[in-house]
């Protein structure tokens, strides 16, 4: 790094981080672990396909999906072992994100389960509510896998910082 430039060495190394996480190298310790049961929840199939990539790209390889907040309910109810991590679209067919998150709220199992909601949504009114809900984090669409990376973080941080 020595013969580039200081304003480039920054650049460079995010670079190298961004692909080194991308062949699996990279991991960070403030970060869920990557054999966490997760949940990811769209009604818009090529979204939820994304959200499941961008995990996959992330680390984690235990994901469920579901097309909307009853089909998770029903996934939910199915598990032996519980959902560590859901994330959710806020505004769904059947059930929505707000449904779920209130369900899982009042569940002893899924009462602190992080949540992280996501919506195309930015009105302070859906955000203030999923948080008064007990959502973790609510994410605006479209999704970054830095955004998201960062979200994760602080939930993990935040989640991590109460438990001990």
């Amino acid at each position: 790094m020595q013969n580039i430039p200081i304003h480039a060495q920054g650049i460079l190394h995010v670079e190298l981080l961004t692909l080194s996480r991308f062949h699996g190298l990279y991991y960070p310790e403030n970060m869920f672990p990557a054999d966490s049961k997760i949940l990811v929840v769209e009604d818009m199939n090529s979204i939820r396909e994304y959200l499941v990539s961008l995990m996959k790209e992330l680390g984690f390889s235990k994901i469920h999906d579901c097309k909307d907040g009853a089909d998770a309910w029903e996934k939910i109810q199915e598990q032996k072992a519980p959902f560590e991590l859901i994330i959710s679209d806020l505004n769904m067919p059947k059930s929505s994100g707000l449904d779920l998150l209130t369900r899982l709220r009042s569940s002893a199992v899924y009462k602190t389960t992080p949540f992280i909601m996501i919506s195309s949504k930015s009105d302070t009114k859906s955000i203030v509510s999923a948080i008064q809900a007990g959502a973790d984090h609510f994410i605006v669409k479209p999704v970054s896998k830095l955004e998201l990376q960062e979200k994760l973080k602080t939930v993990f941080e935040r989640k991590s910082g109460a438990n001990r």
